[in-house]
């Protein structure tokens, strides 16, 4: 019982032996398996909660989780923390002209671009339609404007057929 109020309070599952080959040690197999199986129902609506279906980015709910944690962390290392917002020029016109299965592209392209600029510590999440946001700890002003510049060109150099010739800009 102590594991099972552990696992309520503090999260971490509960191991129990099954030595025993009784009805008891069958029942405690099963209900490890069962813990298993909830362990990662839970993993899965996590993900689910704070990631964006279409781009596979953070959303706004984990970037703000993930700021309060960086905003804290950065006070007590007295170390920089900068934010980037973008959001896509026109986007409206790209869903009205192609439709939104071509808006759908241009966003993935984005959120992919955005990825491969920043470092895997970075955090980039898509906050709105077509708004992003991406936090970039240990980063000075400067730093982030040069982040900033080359994520704008990298985005500006898409060549996405779909778009029949247009710059996909922020």
């Amino acid at each position: 019982t102590n594991s099972l109020r552990d696992y309520r309070t503090s999260g971490v599952p509960p191991k129990f032996g099954a030595e025993r080959m009784d009805d008891i040690g069958r029942l405690a197999t099963e209900f490890q398996d069962l813990v298993g199986t909830l362990e990662q129902k839970i993993s899965q609506l996590k993900r689910q909660a704070y990631s964006d279906p279409l781009t596979a980015l953070g959303n706004r709910r984990r970037v703000g989780e993930a700021a309060s944690t960086e905003i804290a962390r950065a006070r007590r290392a007295r170390a920089p923390l900068s934010v980037i917002a973008f959001d896509l020029d026109h986007f409206k016109r790209v869903n009205d002209d192609f439709g939104h299965d071509v808006g759908d592209i241009v966003l993935i392209a984005v959120a992919e671009t955005a990825k491969r600029i920043l470092r895997p510590y970075d955090l980039v999440a898509r906050i709105g339609g077509e708004e992003f946001c991406a936090l970039l700890p240990e980063t000075d002003i400067r730093q982030a404007v040069q982040i900033a510049d080359r994520l704008r060109l990298a985005i500006a150099a898409l060549k996405i057929d779909e778009l029949q010739g247009r710059q996909v800009t922020t």
